[in-house]
């Protein structure tokens, strides 16, 4: 006998208010408003649905994988417009909210935040399309089919990891000051920023 089950929405990223509020977005479009207690003060369903989610400040993108939103943190995400039409697996931002950076298969595009011009585009060749950036919006991470490659926002190498581990994911730490490196025999490895 066979049973089926799915969520039929995910949590999919979350923004904190300043005055403690977590707002989830989730696949099926529906935004959620939560206090301290995770009760819900309001919630809205739109027409996009929401895969990551980056703020700064004041400023937020968020994207579903086809369409990037720029919108303002505190009005909420109706308060969206369209920024940037791209496929893409994912979006960080860098340089105090100045740049968004954007990464597409081989590549990352940096986009100045404010006018929504490439700035720059960065080949990365083959590998997962993971990438972070560090809190100071200064240098990339990136993984290539054998490793990491650290980048300045000029898009010029700093430095090359390769490694016989396969790298499956990339973050940043503000406790290391550090890129954190997943591999696939589930080996981690940190990454110092700035050298």
């Amino acid at each position: 006998k066979r049973q089926w089950g799915f969520l039929p929405s995910i949590p999919q990223g979350a923004v904190l208010h300043e005055s403690d509020v977590l707002v989830v977005f989730y696949s099926s479009g529906e935004v959620v408003a939560l206090d301290r207690k995770s009760r819900v003060i309001e919630s809205e369903t739109y027409s996009d649905s929401v895969r990551t989610v980056v703020t700064s400040g004041s400023v937020g993108f968020a994207t579903d994988g086809h369409t990037i939103w720029k919108f303002d943190v505190a009005e909420g995400f109706g308060s969206r417009r369209k920024f940037a039409f791209v496929h893409n697996y994912e979006i960080a931002l860098g340089g105090n909210a100045e740049k968004l950076l954007v990464r597409i298969p081989n590549r990352v595009l940096i986009f100045d935040a404010m006018t929504g011009e490439i700035e720059r585009e960065c080949e990365t060749g083959p590998g997962l399309p993971q990438m972070a950036v560090d809190f100071e919006g200064k240098q990339l991470a990136h993984l290539t089919a054998g490793g990491l490659d650290v980048r300045g926002m000029d898009g010029s190498v700093l430095g090359s990891i390769q490694s016989e581990e396969f790298p499956i994911s990339v973050h940043r730490s503000y406790a290391m000051e550090s890129f954190i490196i997943g591999m696939r025999s589930g080996s981690v490895y940190s990454v110092p920023w700035n050298q």
